[in-house]
């Protein structure tokens, strides 16, 4: 039986919900500051907002990419160890 984890599953998740989140903020803060300030700062200040929940959003992506990655490698490299061991034990047979 695989020993299956839902630890990338819920880095994609979390990665998409920070990713749609910073989007909210970034128009809530626009409308929180109508009539603070000018329409540049507004802006920039969103794009700010949307730009660090979107590279957080896709580092989580990238580290569930590379949980799954190191699975599939740690068991490619159980099967060769498995495979050289018994093709010694025939040898000696």
């Amino acid at each position: 039986m695989k020993n299956k984890s839902s630890t990338p599953f819920i880095l994609y998740v979390v990665g998409i919900t920070v990713m749609a989140l910073s989007v909210l903020i970034a128009i809530k803060s626009y409308i929180a500051f109508n009539g603070l300030v000018s329409e540049d700062t507004k802006i920039l200040h969103g794009l700010y907002i949307v730009g660090i929940g979107i590279m957080l959003g896709i580092l989580f992506i990238a580290f569930a990419e590379l949980l799954i990655n190191v699975k599939q490698i740690n068991q490619k490299l159980s099967l060769l160890t498995y495979t050289t061991n018994n093709q010694k034990d025939q040898a000696r047979g």
